[in-house]
This record gives C-alpha cells, structure tokens and sequence, in this order.
C-alpha cells in the first residue's frame, strides 16, 4: 500500500497553486522537522534557505550518517523522502528557517520547531516529536500529571514570534507525537487576534492536552481549527483528553510501530481511513487515564522520577543506547535497582501492579489502590 513515500512520487511535481495544501502535506513537513538541521538552518525568522538547498547541504556535511545513528523511528525512510523531496517542485523551493533545537537534563526539556514558507503565502510551524533522548521521553511522562511542561511554554513562545515576526501570514501548526501536542497548546493560548491568523492546527498521533486546559476560552476557540490523526491501534495518540472527531488513519503495521509515520496509508490526497480503533488501543487508553486519575500528583512525581533517574544514573541517555547496547543497559538497570530503599521498590511494585489490575479488570481480584486519591495539581 502506498505511502508518503509514494504520494511525493505522485504528487510531487504540482505546485501549491495548482494542487492545494492537504493532509499528506501536513504530515510530510512533521517528518522533516525531525532531521537535524543543527549548523544548516539559522533560528533566525529573517535568514532563509530553500528547501533543496537545506537538503543538498544535509547529506554533503554527512548529517544522514548522523541521523541513522541517532536511532530515530525510520530514519532510512525520513532519509528516503528528503531525497524525493529535493527536487520535487512541490516542495524544494520552500523556504526554511527559525529552527531551534534545544535540550536541558535538568528542567527534562526537549524542543525543536521550524516553519516552511509555502508558496501559497503562508506558513507551516512545525514542532519536532519526542526524539530518542530520555530527556525527551521524561517530558513525555511528565505530560500526564503536570499542569503543563516547558515545551509548551517555548512552543507557544515560538509561535507567538512567528506570527509577530510574519505580520499577517496566514499559518498552519502541526506536529507528530509530542509535536502535535505542542501545537495545540500553542495554538490554544496565543493572543485572540492572532489565533484569527491560524488556518488548521494538525495533531499527528499526539497526546491530548489536560482537562483544565480543554475547558479554558483560548482551547475553546480552535477547537474547531483542530485536525487529529491516529492509526488504528494508537498508543501515544490516545493519551490525555483528545477531541471528539479524531480520524482513523489505517496502518501497515502493529501496535506502537503504527506512532511510524511512514507506515500510514494514503490513497490520492488523503489516507485510508479505519472506521474504529482496535480494541487493544481502547483498553489502553482507558487503563492509562485511570491510572493517572487515581494516582496522587506527589506519586505520580516521584514514580516517573525513580524510573528516569535510574537510566539517567545507569549512563543510559537514548534508546538506540538502549536497543544497541541492551545486554548492558539491562545490568545497569538491575544494578541500580538493587540501591533503591524498600519504600521506593514498593512504589514501582504498587505502580506497575495497579496499572496491570486496570488492563486485567475483573479477572483480578478487586485490590485496594495503594496510592492516594488526589487529583492532579497544578
């Protein structure tokens, strides 16, 4: 079945002006926002390369060897489809620029966006996904009990400077994973007489913002601007409140390898759709939001920071580390488990065990909840 891949094959020769701007296109620029572009795109809104330019000089400095070994999701096929695009008439004379990459251990900050000039006259501001750092992975976590993360608070920054910087451009914001959430929070507290200037805002598989940001006058207002997308056993993508009319994209592959881009399926300008999700996505979701309903903020803290903090001491910073190197890192693992108190044992004992009683529903006996009841602060 086709994808991405195939649509720039197929479509790639149809300018904006002939062909308008569609779904495929949005999910394509979420995908080039995770190349690294350190040390080729300024993050400057007024220094601008075109795209073909970016892309000749990505692989000249060997930036592809680096990104394979960065270990992202199916950096051969992002590989693949910078090289379609190079010459694509669609995209290689789409101008780049505000890229900004920054990563922090200690406040667990992990950000990157960019924005594509279109010649359509508007923008795409596009925010990168979780990479393969733990830093990254942290903030993931520390979205489903913390009011909000510093990633929101840098992505709503950048875009209100887009928007400043590019007085009356239209613009869309979009994102894949945390990309997407990043874009909606952004888009939900930018200034009312900006947020006019927003066309859509697209949420590729992302988690969903918390309740109380849902129910704020500035989410509220885009809402309706808000196009969501998940395959049919999403994982990441079901996390936390998500708009009612979220789409099926179908899927090629299994479980959370369907967070791959690359593995939607497109058919002309717009993906196949499924008409539900699977059942395993379902049960999950459910049992990860009750988890965390249930939980108390303070437990919730402190169980992700025993778990990030034992690979952080352990020396393990990415996955790839990770997967490469996992006869390793599970002994540091072990190791450092082994220096834990009997307190913090029994907090990732409970954790684990309650979430696990959650999925098995009925078939468990009815345990009392070991932590407290508090819902989350803020």
């Amino acid at each position: 079945m086709s994808n991405i891949l195939d649509y720039v094959d197929w479509r790639g020769d149809l300018s904006y002006q002939v062909a308008p701007f569609n779904d495929i296109d949005n999910l394509i620029y979420t995908q080039l926002s995770y190349a690294l572009w350190d040390g080729i795109l300024s993050s400057s809104f007024d220094e601008e390369v075109t795209l073909s330019d970016a892309v000749e000089e990505f692989f000249r400095s060997e930036r592809d060897r680096l990104q394979q070994e960065d270990g992202f999701f199916s950096s051969d096929d992002m590989l693949k489809l910078m090289r379609a695009i190079q010459h694509a008439e669609r995209y290689k004379n789409n101008k780049l620029f505000g890229y900004v990459s920054q990563i922090d251990v200690p406040s667990a900050k992990q950000f990157s966006a960019m924005c594509f000039a279109l010649e359509d006259g508007t923008i795409y501001v596009a925010y990168r996904g979780t990479d393969n750092t733990m830093v990254g992975w942290r903030e993931d976590f520390n979205l489903s009990f913390m009011y909000t993360i510093p990633s929101q608070h840098l992505a709503l920054n950048y875009l209100h400077d887009v928007a400043i910087h590019r007085e009356k451009t239209m613009l869309r914001v979009g994102g894949h994973s945390k990309g997407g959430n990043l874009a909606i929070y952004a888009g939900s507290f930018l200034p009312m007489a900006l947020q006019g200037r927003i066309i859509t805002i697209y949420n590729n598989d992302g988690p969903g913002l918390m309740k109380e940001l849902t129910e704020s006058a500035g989410y509220q207002r885009i809402v309706s601007k808000v196009r969501t997308f998940v395959p049919q056993s999403s994982v990441i993508g079901m996390i936390l409140e998500l708009v009612d009319d979220y789409q099926i994209v179908h899927s090629n592959t299994v479980s959370l390898f369907q967070h791959d881009a690359f593995s939607w399926e497109v058919k002309g300008t717009s993906f196949v759709y499924d008409q539900k999700l699977h059942g395993s996505s379902l049960t999950l979701n459910k049992a990860f939001n009750e988890w965390v309903s249930n939980l108390s903020y303070e437990d919730k803290s402190r169980f992700f920071n025993i778990i990030f903090d034992m690979l952080e001491e352990a020396g393990i910073q990415t996955t790839s580390q990770m997967r490469k190197e996992s006869f390793k890192a599970g002994y540091a693992l072990i190791k450092k488990y082994n220096t834990l108190s009997d307190e913090e044992k029994k907090l990732l004992g409970d954790g684990f065990g309650y979430f696990l009683k959650i999925i098995a529903g009925d078939t468990w006996d009815k345990l009392p909840i070991p932590f407290g009841k508090d819902k989350t602060e803020k």
